[in-house]
């Protein structure tokens, strides 16, 4: 059965690999070239070496995770208000 976790673990093939993604570390200011394994549409693992169904050749491109839904509160965000 397909997992996220499974995947993740590499025991199973993703539904889609993003390969080549050069990606930024929100918490550590650094770049990542890495590939990028997702199942129903969510992000399971960042690495190399997943299996998957298909593959998308990035081709060094970068990727930045979304702010939307990110677990941060405002004081460790460092959003400016405007207040």
């Amino acid at each position: 059965m397909k997992t996220g976790i499974s995947v993740a673990q590499k025991r199973a093939k993703a539904d889609l690999v993003i390969k080549n993604a050069n990606i930024f570390h929100l918490t550590t200011g650094k770049f990542e070239l890495a590939d990028i394994a997702i199942v129903d549409g969510l992000i399971v693992g960042i690495g190399h070496g997943y299996p998957a169904d298909a593959e998308f050749d990035a081709q060094g491109r970068t990727a930045v995770p979304g702010f939307l839904g990110a677990p941060a509160d405002i004081e460790s965000s460092m959003v400016d208000t405007g207040q």
